[in-house]
């Protein structure tokens, strides 16, 4: 059985950062720099929150799970534009010039992110 190979589709971030026009629009409207405070917001987030169903009450426990289900699928979103981003050598240079640990942060939470579908996104955007 011979192993199928899928290319990621295409985004827009990721096209952008084929020419050095697209950078210049990506960095003249400060998208990659949102873009990683947004995902260090978000992992934050998603790190810190209790899990749900601990010691308080259903409706908080409800209402905490949907919080935590909606930064993980934001984090993931913006994990993923990220990754469209670095997927060439323009887009790593933008991304590197504004925070030069993001591979690195990347790298840590393959390793050590508590939640392995985050682990997994991580692993992915490398």
């Amino acid at each position: 059985m011979q192993a199928i190979f899928v290319p990621m589709p295409p985004h827009l971030y990721g096209e952008l950062t084929r020419t050095m026009e697209g950078c210049e629009i990506i960095a003249k409207r400060k998208i990659v720099s949102d873009l990683l405070s947004r995902a260090k917001q978000l992992y934050n987030m998603c790190t810190l929150l209790p899990p749900s169903g601990r010691g308080v009450n259903q409706n908080d426990a409800t209402s905490n799970r949907v919080e935590i289900d909606t930064a993980f699928r934001d984090l993931q979103a913006v994990l993923w534009s990220l990754g469209h981003v670095v997927s060439n050598e323009l887009g790593c240079a933008l991304v590197m010039d504004a925070d030069k640990k993001f591979i690195g942060w990347c790298i840590e939470n393959v390793y050590t992110c508590p939640y392995y579908s985050l682990r997994g996104t991580f692993f992915y955007v490398l």
